[in-house]
Protein backbone atom coordinates (compact mmCIF):
# COMPACT_ATOMS: atom_id res chain seq x y z
CA UNK A 1 0.00 0.00 0.00
CA UNK A 2 1.03 3.62 -0.52
CA UNK A 3 0.41 7.04 0.49
CA UNK A 4 0.13 9.99 -1.64
CA UNK A 5 0.69 13.19 -1.18
CA UNK A 6 1.05 16.98 -2.28
CA UNK A 7 3.61 19.21 -2.11
CA UNK A 8 2.76 22.59 -0.72
CA UNK A 9 3.85 25.82 -1.45
CA UNK A 10 6.16 27.15 1.52
CA UNK A 11 3.38 29.90 3.08
CA UNK A 12 0.85 27.02 3.55
CA UNK A 13 3.44 24.28 4.57
CA UNK A 14 4.41 26.61 7.73
CA UNK A 15 1.14 27.65 8.35
CA UNK A 16 -0.28 24.20 8.72
CA UNK A 17 3.11 23.47 10.25
CA UNK A 18 2.04 26.20 13.15
CA UNK A 19 -1.67 24.84 13.43
CA UNK A 20 -0.51 21.57 13.92
CA UNK A 21 2.00 21.73 16.33
CA UNK A 22 -0.42 24.26 18.26
CA UNK A 23 -3.41 21.30 18.66
CA UNK A 24 -1.98 18.03 16.98
CA UNK A 25 -0.65 16.04 20.53
CA UNK A 26 2.67 16.36 21.40
CA UNK A 27 3.71 12.63 21.22
CA UNK A 28 1.70 12.05 17.97
CA UNK A 29 3.59 15.18 16.19
CA UNK A 30 6.69 13.75 14.92
CA UNK A 31 5.84 14.55 10.90
CA UNK A 32 5.65 18.05 9.32
CA UNK A 33 1.89 19.25 8.60
CA UNK A 34 1.03 16.96 4.88
CA UNK A 35 -1.87 16.88 2.51
CA UNK A 36 -2.84 13.21 2.06
CA UNK A 37 -4.53 12.89 -1.20
CA UNK A 38 -4.97 9.06 -1.49
CA UNK A 39 -4.18 6.74 2.24
CA UNK A 40 -3.69 3.14 1.34
CA UNK A 41 -3.63 3.75 -2.16
CA UNK A 42 -2.78 -0.14 -3.44
CA UNK A 43 0.36 -1.30 -5.15
CA UNK A 44 0.59 0.05 -8.39
CA UNK A 45 3.86 0.51 -10.80
CA UNK A 46 4.31 4.01 -11.00
CA UNK A 47 6.58 3.33 -13.70
CA UNK A 48 3.86 2.77 -15.98
CA UNK A 49 3.26 5.30 -18.45
CA UNK A 50 -0.84 5.99 -17.89
CA UNK A 51 0.18 6.77 -14.55
CA UNK A 52 2.60 9.64 -15.45
CA UNK A 53 0.19 10.83 -18.41
CA UNK A 54 -2.79 11.73 -15.78
CA UNK A 55 0.14 13.54 -13.23
CA UNK A 56 -0.92 17.20 -12.91
CA UNK A 57 1.80 19.05 -15.25
CA UNK A 58 1.20 22.60 -13.51
CA UNK A 59 0.74 23.92 -9.86
CA UNK A 60 -3.02 23.46 -8.54
CA UNK A 61 -4.49 25.93 -6.00
CA UNK A 62 -6.40 25.14 -3.71
CA UNK A 63 -8.43 26.54 -0.21
CA UNK A 64 -8.59 24.53 2.90
CA UNK A 65 -12.46 25.33 3.42
CA UNK A 66 -12.95 23.27 6.52
CA UNK A 67 -10.80 22.01 9.59
CA UNK A 68 -12.67 18.98 11.25
CA UNK A 69 -11.77 15.89 13.48
CA UNK A 70 -11.89 12.51 11.93
CA UNK A 71 -11.36 10.38 14.99
CA UNK A 72 -7.66 10.11 14.76
CA UNK A 73 -6.35 13.46 13.78
CA UNK A 74 -7.43 16.58 11.87
CA UNK A 75 -8.20 16.88 8.19
CA UNK A 76 -9.45 20.12 6.08
CA UNK A 77 -11.93 19.87 3.19
CA UNK A 78 -10.23 21.19 -0.11
CA UNK A 79 -11.45 23.29 -2.29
Amino acid sequence: MYIITAKLDEKSQQLLNTLRKEHFPAHLNYLDAHLTLFHQFPEFDFSDPFFKSHLPKRKIEAVFDQIYFTGKGFASELS
